[in-house]
């Protein structure tokens, strides 16, 4: 697992889950190590594995940061993601999650939305 204090990152290899949680304010900087980190933590994961991006802890991400929101849909999509469960208990936080997964995750990989991190739990579970 890798923190900082804006993001974590972890791999549930026996759920086969990967989880990104985001904090306060997030900039172009912190988003490039924070998928750097995804990208670390793939290999532990297998075909169809579950992506938990948690954004209830989020204040404000940078919209530099919508380069590094694709690396990451690309890298986890070529890695065989098969569902995304996202908690944006805020719709004005969503930042383009949305509509960057129609064009990144395409029909390939499941994407859910929920208002609370328990219920997104609750769905890949």
């Amino acid at each position: 697992m890798k923190s900082d204090d804006r993001y974590t990152v972890s791999a549930d290899v026996t759920k086969n889950q990967l989880s990104v949680h985001f904090y306060g304010d997030v900039d172009l900087v912190c988003m490039r190590e924070c998928v750097d980190q995804i990208v670390l933590q793939l290999p532990n994961l297998t075909k169809g594995f579950k992506i938990l991006t948690d954004l209830s802890g989020l204040n404000s991400m940078d919209a530099l940061c919508v380069s590094e929101l694709k690396r990451m849909m690309d890298v986890c999509r070529k890695s065989g993601a098969g569902t995304v469960a996202r908690v944006i208990p805020d719709p004005a936080k969503d930042i383009g999650f949305n509509i960057l997964s129609l064009f990144h995750y395409r029909d390939k990989v499941h994407v859910l939305t929920f208002q609370t991190l328990a219920e997104a739990k609750q769905a890949l579970a």
